[in-house]
């Protein structure tokens, strides 16, 4: 996979548009390796690299949900103190 890193036309795929960020090629063009290389390198018409290689972003492995003791899982409930005679704010 490749990431365009300058805006350019790909004259090879029909002038299609590529912004800087897209990732290259676009799903229905198939470029040929000799095509990677010159937008990865200098010999084009822009004289610059246009793609860089990068690595696909891979999935964190999905987590089990761990389970709860039934003890861990149920928390005591807090109730209202009642007042006590005598326990009053003047």
């Amino acid at each position: 996979m490749y990431r365009v890193i300058e805006a350019f036309f790909d004259l090879k795929d029909g002038n299609y548009h590529y912004e800087a960020g897209a990732e290259y090629p676009r799903p229905d063009y198939e470029p040929s390796r000799e095509r990677i290389a010159e937008l990865a390198g200098r010999s084009n018409r822009m004289g610059c690299a246009l793609i860089e290689a990068v690595e696909r972003p891979v999935e964190p492995p999905k987590e089990e949900p761990k389970e709860i003791p039934a003890e861990a899982a149920e928390t005591p409930r807090r109730g209202r103190r009642s007042r006590v005679k005598g326990d009053e704010d003047d």
